[in-house]
């Protein structure tokens, strides 16, 4: 989720250039936060690394925390050039990570409690284990010669029995 909205955020700094009217005050706020929105992309773009999202926010947050790269001892002047390079794509940039960001967050609005996993009534992935609450039934999709899922009922134990 976190991901989701450092994306939106990095994308409208992106993209304030194109916005008028309404939307360019609204977006004009967030410019003095540019940097810091730059520095938590990169953060987030490292730990989301393996993700199409973690990948757009690392190019973000070098675009936008250009000045601040120029501190880090030693290869601050590279990453710094190397923000400024990716200066000249910033618009693409911008929407791509915007569009990230916005359809992360739909999908992560779509499951209950914005929680990873399967959603209700889809199985699990291979070899998951776990429990559905709400009917007490135990769940398992590990592998089995080729069969599918397999859901087993269990009974329920009430509290004072443990």
């Amino acid at each position: 989720m976190i991901a989701a909205i450092i994306a939106i955020l990095a994308g409208l700094v992106l993209l304030a250039d194109l916005f008028r009217g309404a939307g360019e005050r609204v977006v004009g706020a967030l410019r003095p936060f540019a940097v810091v929105i730059g520095v938590v992309a990169i953060v987030v773009g490292i730990l989301e690394i393996t993700s199409v999202i973690g990948v757009a926010l690392l190019l973000a947050g070098f675009i936008l925390a250009a000045s601040a790269l120029e501190a880090i001892p030693g290869v601050g002047d590279q990453l710094a050039q190397a923000g400024r390079a990716l200066a000249a794509v910033r618009v693409v940039i911008g929407i791509i990570v915007l569009v990230l960001g916005i359809v992360t967050f739909v999908r992560t609005l779509d499951r209950p409690g914005g929680r990873r996993g399967p959603p209700p009534g889809v199985p699990p992935t291979r070899g998951a284990v776990g429990q559905d609450r709400a009917v007490g039934r135990e769940w398992t999709n590990a592998p089995t010669a080729g069969r599918a899922a397999t859901i087993q009922s269990s009974p329920r134990r009430s509290r004072s029995a443990a």
